[in-house]
């Protein structure tokens, strides 16, 4: 395992100096759609990305490393999560997000075709991958076990809380890999379920995997049923009203 303490610690202070990068850009908001169930709605709210800025599907957004090669490594704060506007039956419970499974694509065509089918295959020791959330004082889950979880907050606001940014560490420089992070958004609030899989796609520094980001979200999102694609675009609009304007 090549990310070892002293790394982390250094990837982690390199992660919390990003002010730039923590907020605008690839983000999951997080919502609960007509059936009562969790979603993970992606969104821009940076650059145009050649996608659209609300994502036609669910649950998986792409994020880029950033390298720094005198650590030996690549770190990351987006794709970040947000809670606007949660209903009464959310405000005042948990929010946790729990990680069940890591994989990658490795050398994957920079165009791939619409008929494409990735092969994904799990990390070896030599990718062990840290996920972080509230700072050097928070905690911390890694890819070499999973099942654990961030308690993302303790209890919803009421009016929700944005910002809710991870940090992403690696102990090499990634550079024709993509990897994949599987989660799960859960919460203690009666009659809400969990999420289906929610997934952070990490791509190398650059733009030379972008295309194969942008076609892995719409391989692995999750379709919006209709009519209910209306009602969730509808949510996402509006709440884009109270979204950070910077």
């Amino acid at each position: 395992m090549t990310s070892t303490h002293t790394l982390t610690i250094s990837l982690l202070t390199v992660v919390l100096s990003l002010p730039a990068l923590a907020h605008d850009g690839r983000r999951f908001e997080v919502q609960i759609n007509s059936e009562g169930q969790l979603i993970a709605q992606g969104v821009n709210t940076g650059a145009d990305d050649g996608a659209p800025a609300i994502r036609p599907y669910l649950n998986a957004i792409h994020g880029h490393w950033i390298n720094f090669p005198s650590l030996g490594g690549a770190a990351a704060n987006l794709p970040g999560f947000d809670l606007f506007n949660p209903t009464e039956a959310l405000e005042g419970a948990s929010l946790t997000l729990t990680l069940d499974n890591a994989f990658r694509w490795t050398a994957p065509p920079p165009m791939p075709p619409a008929d494409a089918t990735p092969v994904f295959e799990p990390l070896d020791a030599s990718e062990s991958i840290i996920i972080s959330y509230g700072g050097s004082a928070g905690s911390t889950l890694s890819t070499d076990s999973f099942g654990g979880s961030l308690t993302l907050l303790d209890a919803v606001p009421v009016g929700g809380q944005g910002d809710l940014d991870l940090g992403y560490e690696i102990g090499l420089i990634p550079d024709d890999t993509i990897y994949i992070l599987q989660f799960t958004l859960g919460t203690d609030a009666p009659g809400i379920t969990d999420s289906d899989p929610v997934y952070a796609i990490m791509l190398p520094q650059g733009p030379s995997l972008h295309h194969a980001g942008l076609f892995t979200e719409r391989y692995l999102g999750t379709p919006v049923p209709e009519p209910g694609s209306l009602a969730v675009l509808a949510v996402a609009a509006a709440a884009s009203g109270t979204r950070r304007r910077r």
